[in-house]
């Protein structure tokens, strides 16, 4: 069995770095509340009723940024996917934290290692956001990318520290 206590911080630092992640997408969101994603299929019209979606799409279209803010603002797809998305973003934070659970509950060489890659590649987009919020000179979001950096690093280390180890330390049975 791993040691309780690394397998716990493992955890932790998984759980911690998920809601590190959804408080600073809902942030950035705050800041930034006309930049969201299109309505899909629905045309933009100003003289819509009230409330409707269409009316909706044509008063975003009309807060919309222009010149350097909305290249600043304006995000490609990473893989054809827009990883501001309100969706991509509860589905990061889901399996953050279900894969903290299943390292909490079952702490296996397995665990680790899907702990160990989902931080690896969570640390690949925590790189790139800290980058896009350090050309936006956008300190607070700067810091909170950072920090969901910082524990996604720590955790990455982590799940190595307990694979490298002995084999009892990445949850293996001895012998």
């Amino acid at each position: 069995m791993a040691l309780p206590s690394a397998t716990f911080a493992l955890s932790a630092l998984l759980l911690l770095a998920a809601i590190a992640f959804g408080v600073g997408a809902g942030a950035e969101r705050a800041q930034h509340p006309g930049a969201g994603p299109a309505m899909p299929g629905v045309v933009p019209d100003p003289n819509a009723e009230e409330g409707s979606p269409a009316r909706e799409a044509a008063e975003r279209g009309a807060r919309a940024p222009t010149g350097d803010a909305a290249a600043s603002q304006a995000r490609e797809p990473l893989l054809g996917v827009d990883v501001e998305d309100p969706l991509v973003v509860g589905l990061g934070i889901g399996a953050g934290a279900a894969t903290a659970g299943f390292v909490l509950v079952r702490p296996s060489r397995a665990a680790i290692i899907v702990a160990g890659l989902l931080a690896l590649g969570s640390l690949a987009l925590d790189g790139r956001e800290a980058a896009h919020q350090a050309a936006d000179a956008d300190r607070l979001l700067l810091a909170a990318a950072a920090v969901v950096l910082a524990l996604h690093g720590a955790a990455v280390g982590l799940a190595a520290w307990l694979l490298a180890g002995s084999p009892s330390r990445a949850g293996a049975s001895p012998g």
